[in-house]
């Protein structure tokens, strides 16, 4: 694995973190660093991520700590939206307050946590979504939702596309504990870009190809998955 921090980053990317409150900047790379000396990380593609401007980081979810393996790759920070009754849970709450997470809760309505999510975009930040809405069951990859690619048209965010593969198996969703071993592998996709909405279009029309767009979203992540999946019985794969 390749550690960038200080000095070593862009100095596009050491403003974003200068943003940040000191306990953030000082949690981010040792959660990381931590982590990743219990599992064996793998990744690659980390610099396809624009260095600037909005982007919304789109990864499936097997588990509750993918948002730092996301980010293990990534030098840009990354804001996610997460569970609002998760911020309440031992450990992994704190981590979410750490990480200044949006939180969200669709059954009083999302309306306050797309504003803000809005506003970050706006601002030229760099969001993550989890786009299964939970965590998955198992070795399989959920349908996504496409309210992600409706908050890039509105925003001109780019989307990234990451594939997270083996915390599913450490961290099951029946299980209450992770197991302190296991593998990650992590590959960061080439981005997506919108097209400009065209004014003739219907609301219809749009919602259809926002819906065709996440699908393709979560075929790309879905072939990495397969490719990791390969690699571990034997066959080549490269991160």
């Amino acid at each position: 694995m390749t550690w960038r921090f200080g000095p070593s980053l862009p100095a596009s990317i050491r403003d974003q973190y200068a943003l940040e409150p000191l306990r953030i900047r000082i949690a981010r790379p040792l959660t990381s660093i931590s982590l990743a000396a219990i599992y064996r990380v793998r990744h690659r593609g980390g610099e396809k991520v624009p260095p600037t401007g909005p982007v919304i980081v789109a990864a499936n979810h097997p588990c509750y700590i993918d948002p730092i393996f996301v980010q293990m790759p990534i030098a840009r920070p990354i804001r996610y939206l997460a569970w609002d009754l998760a911020h309440d849970w031992p450990f992994i709450g704190r981590l979410m307050t750490h990480y200044q997470t949006i939180p969200v809760n669709p059954e009083r309505g999302e309306r306050d946590s797309i504003r803000r999510t809005i506003e970050r975009l706006k601002a030229g930040e760099c969001v993550g979504i989890f786009a299964e809405r939970q965590r998955t069951w198992g070795p399989e990859i959920d349908p996504f939702t496409s309210g992600f690619v409706r908050l890039a048209r509105w925003t001109g965010a780019a989307i990234v596309p990451v594939t997270v593969h083996g915390t599913h198996r450490f961290w099951p969703r029946r299980w209450i504990w992770p197991r302190l071993r296991g593998r990650v592998t992590l590959i960061v996709h080439d981005p997506v870009r919108l097209p400009a909405a065209t004014p003739v279009a219907s609301r219809q029309e749009e919602r259809a190809g926002e819906e065709r767009i996440a699908r393709e979203v979560r075929e790309t992540i879905l072939a990495g998955w397969r490719e990791c999946d390969m690699g571990e019985s034997g066959g080549n794969t490269r991160p």
